[in-house]
């Protein structure tokens, strides 16, 4: 945004000293010359620093003293004339603030509707992703279910040979003693018969 001081001295001081002198002549003389002064001065800024794109479509003329910006604001139509047919804004010490602040408000907004859409964008990205982490998790928990009947299916095929082999295991334990009996029996009537 282009901003120029001007201060134009030399017509303001002929201005306060016609205003102090009571001289009204002096004075409407002088206030004349301060309007063309400001209206050239508007001018030259247009001309110089507005360039849009690369500028914004106005400029800034700062009067640096309040009362130089009310003997200005005082001229009929004049700072009205100057914004329409210069793009110019007129300002002055206490207005100064304002418009910069307006200004950064601006900037901020602007980074915030940015940084809204960057915001925007990272959740329907991460809303895809949850869509498709959603169907992998239920792929999973339909595996997982699979597993969990297979791993069961397996456990009961175990319970049932774990049963199979300590049935074996008990009828081949009752056999021996039935054999460590017999084989007893048939030791002892072995012994008996070559003992005879």
């Amino acid at each position: 945004m282009p901003l120029d001081s001007k201060f134009p001295t030399e017509s303001y001081e002929r201005l306060l000293n016609a205003i102090e002198e009571s001289d009204s002549v002096a004075e409407k003389a002088a206030r004349k010359s301060l309007e063309n002064t400001v209206r050239l001065e508007a001018r030259k800024i247009a001309t110089k620093y507005i360039q849009p794109p690369q500028t914004v479509e106005f400029a800034v003329l700062y009067l640096p003293t309040d009362g130089l910006y009310t003997e200005v604001a005082r001229i009929p139509g004049l700072i009205d004339e100057i914004g329409r047919q210069f793009r110019i804004i007129l300002m002055g010490p206490a207005l100064m603030p304002a418009l910069i602040r307006t200004i950064h408000l601006g900037y901020v907004t602007l980074a915030l509707e940015e940084k809204t859409e960057a915001i925007a964008s990272l959740l329907l990205v991460t809303k895809q992703e949850m869509i498709r982490m959603d169907t992998v998790l239920d792929k999973l928990a339909r595996n997982a279910q699979t597993m969990s009947t297979s791993i069961e299916e397996a456990r009961k095929r175990t319970r049932v040979v774990s049963r199979k082999l300590k049935d074996l295991s008990d009828a081949s334990q009752e056999e021996q003693e039935v054999l460590s009996t017999s084989h007893g029996i048939i030791t002892e009537t072995a012994y008996d018969i070559e003992g005879e």
